[in-house]
């Protein structure tokens, strides 16, 4: 595992993780796996409630994938 210099450093990188996944989705808005990956990225993170949100759009637009 990777240790941080400080918690800006890890609060930095979590930060670029999520704009990738958003980028990814922008480029593509029927990116399943980007959606997924994102809404795992903010539950890893702690914040539950942005995954919970991105998770379920990822539900509702491909109900047969869920």
């Amino acid at each position: 595992t990777k240790t941080y210099e400080s918690r800006t450093d890890k609060v930095s990188l979590q930060k670029k993780i999520i704009q990738h996944y958003k980028k990814a989705i922008e480029i593509s808005d029927e990116a399943y796996n980007s959606y997924i990956s994102l809404g795992r990225a903010y539950m890893n993170f702690n914040d539950f409630e942005s995954g919970y949100e991105v998770l379920n759009t990822a539900i509702k637009k491909w109900p047969q994938r869920s």
